[in-house]
């Protein structure tokens, strides 16, 4: 193995393990985070729902919950899921990310809008990491690990 690769690597188990021990807070009360960069952790309850990294975890926690369907990943993906579990047909645009259909479609405007208020409702923990490859890693590796069923990795 790279010896790089391998250096890289060798912190992401006790960095997992820092994310978890830290207690969950509100994402509405995120705002005391500060500007940090690093490494979040999303969830309800004990479910580990998506994992993401951000060099300012405060701001991106506030488009998790206030951005449009391109800032807030896991409120797209819930508003599907919704739609999905409630029997609405979702055209192939839909799974296409067709702007037309994200912008004008009424039931995923509404169902995306309540998706964002479950988020801000979700809890967060993270872990500083400022170096961007070590975080690009650490996002997968706590993907993986906590089995996040909202973290795809898919090329769109």
């Amino acid at each position: 193995m790279n010896t790089d690769f391998q250096n890289a690597i060798s912190g992401l188990e006790g960095k997992c393990a820092m994310l978890l021990a830290m207690q969950p807070v509100a994402v509405a009360e995120a705002k005391g985070i500060g500007s940090v960069a690093g490494v979040y952790l999303l969830s309800q309850g004990t479910k580990h729902l998506y994992v993401g990294r951000s060099n300012n975890i405060r701001r991106r926690l506030r488009l998790h919950c206030q951005g449009a369907r391109n800032q807030a990943p896991l409120a797209k993906q819930l508003a599907m899921l919704h739609l999905s579990q409630a029997g609405v047909p979702l055209p192939s645009a839909y799974r296409k990310g067709n702007k037309e259909f994200y912008g004008t479609d009424p039931q995923f405007c509404r169902a995306f809008k309540n998706a964002k208020v479950t988020v801000a409702s979700s809890s967060v923990r993270f872990v500083e990491e400022r170096e961007p490859v070590a975080q690009a890693l650490l996002e997968i590796y706590v993907a993986l690990a906590m089995k996040t069923p909202f973290n795809d990795f898919d090329v769109h």
